[in-house]
């Protein structure tokens, strides 16, 4: 028991050198600090899909890739036009496109929630440089072909709900 807290507090005083070291050496981006976590956390759990096939992706990937994309989206946000927001945005393609691809959800949540998060701060100036009353006529356009077709959108929405559900 002793024995294996002091292995586990010397493990967590190596990762706190490494990040020192890091920041030493000038490296401030958050990808330096936590990418190397999240792909072991991903392999880890890739490892437990192969060998579980009852095991969900979302407890066994979802940590590793929320760290993996979340750090470099907060900087996009502050940053968004840049080689960063373009690496992040086909990595979250990808991620959907993987996660169809071998019926996981928790890529799949990943990628489409951090992509339309950058999709909508890449649109962001583009919006408000619309005129008021285009932006206001598009709104009151959608809501009305939504409350039209409000049935129709409720059953799509039940059917997205049970395929992700069906997905591992």
């Amino acid at each position: 028991s002793t024995q294996s807290r002091s292995s586990a507090a010397s493990d967590v005083y190596k990762r706190q050198a490494t990040w020192v070291r890091l920041a030493d050496l000038g490296v401030s981006a958050p990808e330096a600090y936590t990418l190397p976590t999240a792909l072991v956390l991903v392999a880890l759990g890739i490892d437990r899909l192969r060998r579980d096939p009852a095991a969900a992706s979302e407890t066994t990937l979802l940590p590793g890739l929320v760290l993996a994309t979340v750090p470099s989206l907060l900087w996009v946000l502050g940053d968004p036009v840049s080689l960063r927001a373009l690496l992040l945005g086909a990595a979250c393609l990808v991620l959907v496109l993987a996660a169809v691809r071998v019926r996981w959800s928790a890529p799949l949540l990943v990628g489409s929630v951090v992509g339309a998060i950058l999709v909508l701060r890449e649109l962001a100036p583009y919006v408000a440089q619309t005129p008021q009353w285009l932006a206001i006529g598009l709104a009151g356009a959608v809501l009305t072909v939504i409350g039209v077709t409000w049935e129709r959108r409720l059953q799509d929405l039940q059917v997205a709900g049970s395929f992700l559900g069906r997905l591992r």
